[in-house]
């Protein structure tokens, strides 16, 4: 990660993931469900459900 202005690195251990919470649920994407990415993933696809669940009914 580096500095937008100077280029300056910031860190050299920084990890970024990009979760595509839509490739979840999709039969032709092969995933492992042991995996730990792939169960925070169904974590946060169920707090969302939740929060938006609350909103409907309007809790939030």
């Amino acid at each position: 990660m580096t500095e937008d202005e100077t280029g300056y690195q910031l860190t050299d251990i920084l990890e970024i993931h990009f979760l595509e919470l839509p490739k979840l649920f999709d039969e032709a994407v092969e995933k492992d469900e042991s995996e730990p990415l792939i169960q925070w993933m169904e974590f946060i696809d169920r707090r969302l459900h939740y929060w938006q669940v609350l909103q409907t009914v309007g809790y939030i």
